[in-house]
């Protein structure tokens, strides 16, 4: 037995308008943020540009250091970010290996023999065969 929803033309209507505005918001905002990034990689470029320029000089680069700094911190704390995170990792996983060796192998990667007891099963189970020995 299967129960088919129908929608009414109203309903239909207002689906099909939710659904258009949702897709021109997802629209507008990739449209913003490639517009965000192309003004961004042209700005970078500039700079580079006109420090290429300029000759590496101590007043280019103190002009533009003035009036494109914002400029410049974007783009190292974009780089920042990863390499930080990056590091965090490395230095939290020697962390964590230093303390698995420090817990599981405090005499060497093998246990010495004097340290292992051999258990017998039929110490186990009082009243029951024990194994035989081999």
């Amino acid at each position: 037995m299967t129960a088919q929803a129908s929608l009414s033309e109203g309903e239909a209507r207002r689906l099909r308008n939710l659904q258009r505005a949702r897709k021109d918001e997802t629209d507008a905002k990739q449209a913003v943020w490639v517009f965000l990034w192309t003004l961004f990689v042209f700005k970078v470029a500039t700079i580079g540009l006109i420090w290429y320029a300029a000759g590496n000089s101590a007043e280019a680069q103190a002009i533009i250091w003035a009036t494109s700094w914002a400029w410049l911190i974007i783009p190292a704390a974009a780089i920042a970010g990863p390499f930080l995170f990056w590091r965090r990792k490395r230095k939290q996983r020697k962390e964590r290996d230093r303390l698995i060796q420090s817990e599981w192998m405090v005499q060497g990667a093998v246990p010495d023999a004097d340290t292992v007891r051999l258990i017998s099963l039929g110490d186990a189970f009082p009243g029951s065969d024990p194994p035989p020995a081999r």
